[in-house]
């Protein structure tokens, strides 16, 4: 999301701001060495979560909560 947006409204701002009036000249980089972290950052964000998810669902006893509701 975050890239197609910067596709669309980043050239916006250049067309906005006269390129002779802007030192050092305005232009956007994106390496895919950031986005590459900014990836890894999220994957492991959502990999930590599920973890624990997982482990406080397991905790709950799910299966003896059914058990004492049927009785």
């Amino acid at each position: 999301m975050g890239q197609l947006t910067s596709r669309l409204y980043v050239p916006m701002f250049q067309i906005t701001y006269s390129a002779a009036e802007q030192v050092p000249p305005f232009h956007v980089v994106s390496l895919v060495f950031d986005q590459i972290k900014v990836y890894g950052v999220m994957i492991g964000m959502l990999v930590i979560g599920v973890v624990a998810l997982i482990m406080l669902l397991r905790k709950l006893r799910i299966n003896e909560a059914l058990k004492m509701g049927e009785e």
